[in-house]
């Protein structure tokens, strides 16, 4: 089995979890985020590859799952806002090299790290999220009886 025959068998394993997962999310009433492979392409202005989609794939099921924790996954799964966000996301870590903690142009200067912590949400994203978290609110407690 080659690299390709290996990277295609993991790419239909990841689709066909991708497919239960996404499957489950709906039976429990966890609001599933329709992005797709096609939606990062459009966004990021050129087709994504065979040997790129397991990963693009993997990034969206990242990149939701940080969503549905940050937000508290009840939300309308059509919103613009929420597949804007992933997709933005997912673009953002696929352009990070992997060790790489920070960069700047200006007089060149490159930070090195054992591990980055690339996969987390942006504060941009973050601040796009925050009308899609649950409101805080209060209720009033009264005793009954004596």
């Amino acid at each position: 089995m080659g690299f390709q025959d290996l990277v295609e068998s993991g790419a239909r394993l990841h689709r066909t979890r991708y497919r239960i997962e996404r499957t489950r999310q709906l039976d429990t009433g966890v609001a599933a985020i329709p992005t797709t492979v096609e939606d990062v392409a459009v966004r990021l202005g050129r087709p994504i590859d065979a040997e790129e989609r397991a990963r693009v794939e993997a990034f969206i099921d990242d990149a939701s799952a940080l969503v549905q924790d940050y937000c508290g996954g009840r939300y309308d799964e059509d919103a613009p806002g929420i597949r804007a966000v992933i997709c933005s996301e997912v673009i953002r870590w696929l352009a990070m090299q992997p060790g790489v903690l920070s960069e700047r142009t200006g007089d060149v200067e490159v930070t090195y790290g054992a591990a980055a912590s690339a996969q987390a949400l942006s504060p941009a994203s973050r601040a796009a999220l925050k009308r899609y978290r649950p409101k805080l609110g209060s209720i009033s407690l009264t005793r009954w009886g004596p």
